[in-house]
């Protein structure tokens, strides 16, 4: 025992070198000079250690330059035992609640854990109409590893050759250290007393309202989140420029999701964790549909942010795990978001007035207008009408639309961002040749001023408490009086007593008014 404490002292000075990348020589489970090999007793251990800042330096000759983290932090993990083999490695406290220097410090205890990608970003954000962008190229950085320390030490039954996790060396360093010292009491049975109670996985059931379009209102009250670096998600406190809306459809939660970061820094977002996103690819991955909106915080200043649609949301009332890819850096990060269902106020189906319109582009020769907004089911879309009937066909988003109506210029229904800027291209033919311009429109829409269009019925009934002369009868011309009035499929039917109390019919007036 004293020749395996001899050894297993100078293994642990060797990992306190703390070399980045390097594959660590560690506490093994295996003996390699014929000694018998230690036996782990079953149990949970568990050690605090801390990350050791002042020990890492990418290169001998280059001292410590380390942005992030700015300062040390505990670790702890719990190594559980079972049948002498590590069979699991957790954290004794929620990663999702850690926070030392800045609100996404959780990120690196997740990396090292359960593995991270670094990617190398060959993106680049392009200027100009339509505001497009070039296809991000997912490229990992060699040499790296990106299998986190769970899935490494379980294998090993131990960390003798475990390599750290790139992005995530010195918390990767600590779990070694940490678990280093949990398997030197599994081999005395010095287990915990009594063990600890682990974070859990949520299981209880999602949390969806009933179908319908809602508005997030109070956002700095009813939505939560850690690592978006901001303070709120909608700085807008006023509901007229409220940006966060729900649509529920079958049971599924989709959002229009405001975020205070630009969309050249970040230019994708997945609703998820790390590996599914990976897993998901770019056609999985969410891209803004307004780029670097500016808005007005509290303190009058204007500030970055993206707009995505069409977001999923798996449940109300719990957090929900987001990936923000950074270009500059090739990391997915993690995010946290929480949106509350007592800030929910449904808006019916229906048709709207928009409270305001404003748009930018074009010429004075022809002008845009905005009817009204369609809230239904699948989404919102709003009729832009341009005043000539030139143009041909408009385009969101790179999708084109046809036109809707033609009666006075020309009428395009399209999907459109509520409270903030949405680009219609529109193609006009009134030159030598087709022409597209882009307006930059912003459509209004207060939650709490809800200007509601009632439908137009263009057979309105007024036949209620009238007398009607029915002819061609086999009978003689017979006398009815209505007394309910409905409208089905193009015709108005009343449902009529006759005046004769032997004889009762129903009759059918097609397209007239009354």
């Amino acid at each position: 025992m004293i020749k395996y404490l001899k050894k297993f002292a100078a293994i642990t000075a060797m990992a306190a070198l703390m070399v980045s990348g390097a594959a660590v020589a560690s506490f093994a489970a295996d003996a390699s000079d014929g000694d018998s090999t230690p036996v782990y007793q079953d149990g949970v251990y568990t050690t605090e250690v801390q990350t050791d800042r002042a020990g890492y330096s990418p290169s001998p000759e280059k001292e410590l330059d380390l942005k992030y983290p700015n300062k040390d932090y505990p670790v702890e993990v719990a190594v559980i035992i079972k049948d002498g083999k590590i069979v699991d490695l957790a954290y004794t406290k929620d990663p999702n609640e850690f926070t030392v220097n800045t609100s996404s410090d959780f990120n690196y205890l997740l990396w090292a854990m359960d593995g991270h990608q670094v990617t190398e970003a060959s993106y680049n954000y392009l200027a100009g109409p339509g505001k497009n962008y070039e296809k991000y190229q997912l490229d990992p950085k060699p040499p790296m590893n990106g299998v986190g320390m769970r899935d490494q030490i379980i294998a090993k039954n131990g960390t003798e050759g475990v390599d750290t996790v790139t992005a995530a060396t010195l918390t990767s360093k600590a779990i070694i250290a940490s678990v280093d010292k949990s398997l030197e009491r599994a081999v005395k049975g010095e287990k915990d007393d009594p063990e600890p109670v682990l974070p859990q996985p949520d299981t209880s059931d999602s949390i969806i309202p009933a179908d319908g379009f809602y508005a997030v209102l109070n956002t700095e009250d009813n939505v939560e989140e850690v690592g978006f670096d901001a303070n709120k998600m909608d700085e807008g406190k006023t509901e007229e420029s409220n940006r966060f809306f729900l649509n529920v459809n079958d049971g599924k939660i989709t959002a229009q999701l405001p975020i205070e970061q630009r969309q050249s820094s970040y230019p994708y977002i997945f609703a998820g964790t790390e590996k599914e996103a990976l897993a998901a690819g770019e056609a999985g991955w969410l891209k803004p549909t307004d780029f670097d909106y500016g808005h007005k915080t509290s303190k009058g200043e204007v500030a970055p942010g993206s707009l995505y649609q069409n977001v999923p949301i798996a449940s109300l009332d719990k957090p929900l795990h987001f990936m923000m890819f950074a270009k500059s850096s090739g990391n997915w990060f993690n995010r946290l978001l929480t949106i509350k269902s007592a800030g929910l106020k449904q808006i019916p189906y229906g048709n709207y007035e928009p409270n305001e319109f404003k748009y930018e582009g074009g010429t004075d020769k022809v002008t845009l207008t905005c009817p009204q907004i369609h809230v239904t089911k699948d989404g919102v879309t709003a009729d832009i009408n341009f005043s000539s009937s030139n143009y041909t066909k408009a385009a969101v988003n790179g999708v084109e639309y046809d036109p809707a109506d033609k009666t006075n210029g020309t009428t395009f229904t399209v999907p459109i961002n509520l409270n903030a800027e949405t680009v219609v291209s529109g193609t006009t033919v009134a030159m030598s040749s087709p022409q597209t311009i882009d307006y930059t429109c912003i459509i209004s829409f207060n939650p709490n001023d809800l200007k509601i269009i009632k439908a137009k019925n263009p057979m309105t009934a007024k036949a209620v408490n009238k007398t009607y002369k029915v002819k061609n009868l086999k009978k003689k011309a017979i006398s009815y009086k209505a007394v309910t009035v409905k409208n089905a499929q193009g015709k108005v039917t009343y449902t009529a007593k006759a005046a004769n109390a032997k004889s009762k019919k129903a009759l059918t007036f097609k397209n007239m008014t009354y």
